[in-house]
């Protein structure tokens, strides 16, 4: 999760930016949704196995993360550890849109209500992060539980890959 975090924020700043130099002002706050997106597109290649682990592990089909890694990739190959491809990316690619775009929205609102216009402080940043972390969480819900019942499911169930 730390190396897909780390690429998610890099990919979502460096298009933020991009987006704020070459798009007109008007459209800024659209395109953070859009960065957003790019940004989880990015970084799902490394998510994803290690979401389909840990799913795994926590259902006790594999008994630990080296062993589960082994038998990944002895029963189902490197195509494998891309099950629930599909699934992740309709949980989490609303989940990164709502998240970053809310929350570079509520920084300013925030900051705003104590205040603080064009300018945020910790505690702002602080106060969005958490407003926007238990709404977005909440909101997906469902789609987290649709995602792990594909990565964890047997047999047909689990049909390929990109399921």
């Amino acid at each position: 999760d730390g190396l897909s975090g780390a690429v998610k924020f890099a990919v979502y700043e460096r298009t933020k930016a991009w987006a704020a130099e070459h798009l007109d002002e008007k459209w800024v706050p659209a395109a953070r949704f859009a960065c957003a997106a790019v940004a989880f597109l990015a970084c799902s290649v490394i998510l994803v196995p290690g979401e389909l682990l840990k799913s795994r592990i926590q259902a006790g089909a594999y008994p630990d993360l080296i062993r589960g890694l082994g038998m990944l990739f002895q029963e189902e190959g490197l195509v494998g550890a891309f099950t629930g491809y599909q699934a992740t990316l309709f949980r989490d690619v609303p989940y990164t849109m709502a998240e970053l775009g809310c929350y570079d929205a509520l920084k300013g609102v925030v900051a705003a209500a104590r205040g603080r216009r064009g300018q945020t402080s910790a505690e702002d940043e602080l106060a969005a992060a958490a407003l926007t972390g238990g709404l977005v969480g909440f909101l997906t819900n469902p789609l987290d539980v649709v995602k792990t019942r594909v990565m964890t499911a047997g047999g047909a169930a689990a049909a390929g890959p990109l399921a």
